[in-house]
């Protein structure tokens, strides 16, 4: 603005041609100057905005790793979705919008320089930046309840999404692709209805900001020219002022811009901060006693558990002893607590009443992690990671040498298969297992847990998808195994009860039976 005010002002009526080039030669080494700075300025941005990307996604995965099983959503789809929504509290901070807050500061050296130059012509960007502002503001509320409002339909529909495609088999085996169809069909639209709510008051806003600023325009031109006949303005200064009261009315735009962004960051950020906010296993500052392996003594003292949200207890008043190197079949009806038991031992849960020791030790007292590095798992939904059969046999024990690897899978009983397969242990499983068969899934499962070779082998229903071949190959291979763990097998099998010399039967969460295995099998075919 200042070389075109002084252009016209001083060089144009004086021909001054060389005062021209000089002005020109200026202007290029200060815009020069300008994209130098601009460079460096976006360039440290983006980076700093990188390693605090970095920093916030793996302390947010970390956080999500460590939350309490008892306190996880209960929808996995909108539970992803908010992580998800992490991008959008994320590009909040991106350069644009600090480039933005960069600027709002030169408005008032615009200013300045408008009232240097033109006097009261400043009057007009002073009247219409705040009358801008106002505006902008009385359209945030209905749009921030928009924003609120197409968060939480997005979660449900992203829920859905998850839900469909995970239970894929069971719609298709149903025939009720057209009812989910249907529910898909109508997220959609209360979606579309609130993208163009959403789409018009932030259109608005912005639409607002620039009518204004060409409102100005005309504004700051009428009352440049009565200026300039009253000999208080030249031309080149009434150009001057147009040029910088569309500088200074330029951050208004970005401005009613960021307001939209910050409303959907503040949704993101309330989510996230509430996923951040759900009690973790290890709490800060919480001190765990250092017991990297313990001896399979495990006691249960007047143990009842409740799961969250329900006041009916899936375990009442369980006393149990289990000695170190025991072998125990943990059996009932469907419903009886077996599983809900083995969740506690793991630790996954805490009991609403009682405690269980494990060594001597309450197992609150010990770090999770170290706790199931005493224990090799299988729990009875079969879950393989996206990968190679090596990777999900050495999931739990990632340094495992090949040796341990091939040990594991010959006493799961996979090794057969895996060996004669071209890949062998590379092959991909797929994701949730889907390459392999039910009985295979099973099987790299077992092998998973066993490549650990802890004291205590804890097992939920290990073999209900294998023929009674490969289960008996199984138990020849188990049994050595087996011979100084503690086992805990929770099974409906009969066939594996071989495994064991003692059984436990719940009923309705309580044991109701306790003792060598055939003084309680002829018990309970008594009393049947």
């Amino acid at each position: 603005p200042l070389f075109v005010m002084n252009v016209y002002d001083r060089v144009v009526p004086n021909y001054a041609t060389e005062t021209l080039w000089v002005l020109s030669s200026g202007v290029c080494i200060v815009f020069l100057f300008d994209l130098v700075m601009k460079s460096l300025r976006a360039y440290f941005i983006d980076v700093a905005g990188k390693r605090s990307d970095i920093l916030l996604s793996s302390n947010t995965f970390a956080r999500v790793m460590d939350i309490r099983m008892q306190e996880r959503p209960a929808r996995v789809g909108s539970f992803a979705n908010n992580l998800q929504e992490f991008d959008t509290f994320r590009e909040f901070f991106t350069s644009t919008t600090l480039v933005a807050l960069i600027d709002l500061p030169f408005i008032l050296l615009f200013l300045l320089l408008i009232y240097g130059i033109g006097g009261s012509v400043v009057l007009v960007p002073v009247v219409i930046i705040p009358l801008t502002i106002l505006i902008s503001l009385t359209l945030q509320k209905p749009l921030e309840k928009v924003i609120n409002e197409t968060f939480a339909e997005s979660s449900k529909k992203h829920a859905m999404l998850i839900e469909s495609l995970t239970a894929l088999d069971a719609i298709k085996g149903s025939r009720a692709e057209g009812v989910m169809q249907r529910r898909w069909e109508q997220f959609n639209a209360r979606l579309a209805r609130l993208a163009l709510r959403s789409r018009l008051l932030s259109t608005g806003t912005m639409n607002v900001v620039q009518f204004f600023t060409q409102l100005s325009t005309v504004a700051v031109v009428i009352m440049g020219v009565y200026a300039i006949m009253e000999g208080e303005l030249s031309v080149g200064g009434l150009i001057a002022c147009t040029i910088l009261t569309g500088r200074c009315l330029a951050p208004m735009g970005q401005v009613a811009a960021i307001f939209t962004r910050y409303h959907h960051s503040v949704a993101a950020f309330k989510s996230i901060n509430r996923m951040m906010n759900l009690p973790v296993e290890r709490p800060a500052g919480r001190k765990f006693l250092h017991r990297p392996r313990l001896n399979g003594d495990i006691q249960l003292n007047n143990l009842t558990f409740c799961y969250p949200g329900t006041k009916i207890p899936a375990l009442r008043n369980v006393n149990l002893r289990i000695a170190a190197g025991e072998k125990v079949a943990v059996i009932g009806k469907t419903g009886s607590g077996k599983s809900t038991l083995q969740r506690l031992l793991m630790n996954f849960y805490q009991p609403t009443e009682g405690s269980i020791l494990v060594s001597g030790t309450d197992i609150n007292q010990l770090d999770p992690a170290e706790l199931r590095g005493s224990i090799s798992y299988m729990p009875q939904d079969v879950m393989l990671l996206d990968g190679t059969v090596r990777e999900n046999i050495a999931l739990s024990a990632p340094l495992s040498t090949d040796s341990a690897v091939m040990r594991a899978a010959a006493i799961a009983g996979i090794d057969d298969y895996i060996n004669q397969h071209p890949q062998g242990y590379d092959l991909q499983v797929g994701e949730r297992g889907s390459n392999l068969s039910g009985g295979q899934k099973q099987a790299v499962t077992i092998a998973r847990a066993l490549i650990t070779e802890a004291p205590v082998v804890l097992m939920d229903e290990p073999t209900t998808a294998m023929d009674s071949t490969t289960e008996m190959l199984f138990q020849q291979r188990f049994r050595p195994y087996i011979e100084n763990r503690t086992l805990i097998l929770i099974t409906h099998k009969s066939s594996m009860l071989a495994l064991v010399d003692r059984l436990i039967v719940l009923n309705d969460g309580m044991v109701v039976a306790d003792g060598p295995k055939q003084d309680v099998l002829n018990a309970l075919a008594g009393r049947n």
